[in-house]
């Protein structure tokens, strides 16, 4: 309304609504883009770039839990490379019996070339369950929800006690940007 200041996020054109987000998950309304899990040379391929040397180390242990998930998105209409979404959590628990968390989120594209290139990788490490739980990301949806001819990617985020959603616009060539961070419902 006039004469109000929106909440962040809120009335910015560029972060989608939740009908966007409705009309995006699972799908793309227009149909130009399809998921599938990764094959295991992509897997292999793309995993590399989450390393030690990139983002800190994690223990040798045997207690290690990790859950990792590849997925490839293609576009069918030919217009755009594949997109490649990796997220994974490493847990573990120290000689103290401390429980730790390391997440990991990486964004690629295929290149002409058929090699994979980073467009975003972020990594953090903290305890599991307190306030200085790193944030993880789970894929959610995908689509060109601001009809901009841009594949959004729309993220489930849990934190501490905290969760939402993000939407992160593919840009090309390593210039994506996050869209929206939304907190979730009381």
């Amino acid at each position: 309304m006039r004469g109000e200041i929106p909440e962040p996020g809120v009335g910015n054109s560029d972060s989608p609504t939740i009908e966007d987000i409705n009309r995006a998950c699972g799908t793309d309304s227009a149909g130009n883009y399809k998921a599938r899990s990764a094959t295991p040379s992509e897997r292999l391929e793309l995993t590399a770039f989450d390393t030690p040397s990139r983002h800190g180390p994690l223990p040798s242990r045997q207690d290690l839990r990790r859950s990792e998930v590849v997925t490839v998105i293609t576009d069918t209409s030919g217009k755009r490379s594949d997109v490649a979404v990796v997220t994974s959590e490493t847990r573990w628990i120290d000689s103290k019996g401390d429980f730790h968390l390391r997440s990991y989120l990486g964004i690629f594209a295929r290149s002409l070339s058929r090699k994979w290139r980073i467009e975003h990788t972020q990594a953090q490490s903290g305890c599991d369950g307190c306030e200085s739980q790193p944030i993880s990301y789970s894929l959610a949806g995908l689509g060109d929800v601001r009809k901009a001819g841009k594949l959004v990617l729309l993220f489930d985020v849990q934190a501490y006690e905290t969760w939402g959603m993000s939407a992160y616009e593919l840009g090309g060539a390593g210039r994506g940007r996050w869209l929206s961070t939304a907190p979730a419902p009381e």
